[in-house]
């Protein structure tokens, strides 16, 4: 009798290591991801995918049982699908004439505010040994002497009319200014009149980045619910075909198999630094959450002109960027960013 308990007892024990080994296994084992993109673009031919296998396979879809259980009308989707798409549009036209707006004021104002930064670091030397004394043009020093330049364009532009208004009350001849402006060909009467053209490119240019940001709030508003109907969808159908994952191709849902799933992972970079990627996942979204401006360079080198993503704006990663250098320009600020990595 006691060799028999003995007997049972190794045999639940020699079973739950077996059980444990297993599990341990199949949590190695590839699990397979359903991506059903991160831009509108994207996800827009998903739904249109979706739909159009829907409607193919007539009576015999084998969505319909799902449709009708969560109670969504596809031809309605459609039809506030069709409203994003119109916002979407509207917020591009917005976007590309609040860039044309942007290259024209810095076309304007770049050129004045460094013939002002040469004509501050000559006052700098000529007041070497009393460098406060910029403050009285408009410009602010740090403890160690060094001037301190603001990084967006409406405090560069108040500097800028801070210093010009100091040279206009000084009588010409008398000006500190003189020589340097005389030997370098700068006109500061022609320069404040091209500081005030871009101040307009600005006003204008703002106008269109809020009716931009109307846009796309309005697009994700429509495009919310959308999106989450498509991953319960997606999720439905991966349930379905648990044993034929490829069948959620012919509904324009992309299966990728991997070991781990990526992580999306917050970046740091200080002011001026750069950052190597490997290994972003293409079709992910890489969002700027910084105040400053990120440059991205495709490889390792500076080898192409870069992507520059603005402050809570976003680039996707595309082919050719899975490796990546990211840039933060600014050279006061920190910046931060999210990107999706293959681990």
């Amino acid at each position: 009798m006691v060799l028999y308990k003995l007997s049972v007892l190794w045999f639940l024990v020699f079973c739950d290591k077996r059980f444990k080994f297993t599990s341990n296994l199949i949590g190695k084992q590839s699990m397979a991801r359903i991506k059903q993109g991160n831009t509108f673009l994207a996800q827009q031919q998903l739904l249109q995918n979706i739909i159009a296998r829907h409607n193919h396979d007539g009576a015999g879809s084998v969505l319909t049982i799902y449709l009708e259980r969560q109670e969504i009308d596809l031809a309605v989707v459609a039809a506030q699908a069709a409203e994003a798409k119109i916002h979407e549009t509207d917020r591009q036209t917005y976007s590309a004439k609040k860039e044309t707006l942007r290259a024209a004021r810095d076309l304007q104002f770049l050129p004045v505010f460094k013939n002002m930064k040469a004509a501050v670091q000559y006052l700098k030397k000529l007041n070497a040994s009393n460098v406060k004394a910029l403050a009285d043009w408009g410009i602010v020093t740090k403890a160690s002497g060094s001037v301190k330049y603001p990084i967006s364009f409406l405090p560069r532009l108040e500097m800028f009319f801070t210093f010009y208004q100091k040279y206009k009350e000084l009588p010409a001849a008398n000006s500190p200014l003189a020589p340097f402006l005389t030997q370098n060909n700068i006109d500061l009467d022609a320069d404040n009149a091209k500081a005030e053209t871009a101040k307009q490119a600005h006003t204008a240019f703002a106008l269109f980045a809020r009716k931009a940001e109307a846009e796309t709030e309005a697009r994700k508003a429509k495009w919310k619910p959308i999106v989450k109907n498509m991953r319960g969808i997606g999720q439905f159908l991966s349930t379905l075909f648990v044993s034929n994952q490829n069948a959620l191709a012919g509904w324009g849902f992309t299966v990728v198999t991997t070991t781990n799933p990526p992580k999306l992972q917050k970046s740091k970079l200080k002011a001026g630094q750069k950052l190597h990627i490997k290994g972003a996942v293409l079709g992910s979204v890489l969002t700027n959450l910084s105040q400053t401006e990120l440059r991205i360079y495709k490889g390792t080198q500076k080898n192409n002109p870069p992507v520059i993503v603005l402050p809570n704006q976003t680039m996707e990663v595309t082919k050719g960027f899975s490796q990546m250098m990211v840039e933060n320009q600014s050279l006061q600020q920190t910046a931060f960013f999210t990107l999706e990595i293959n681990r």
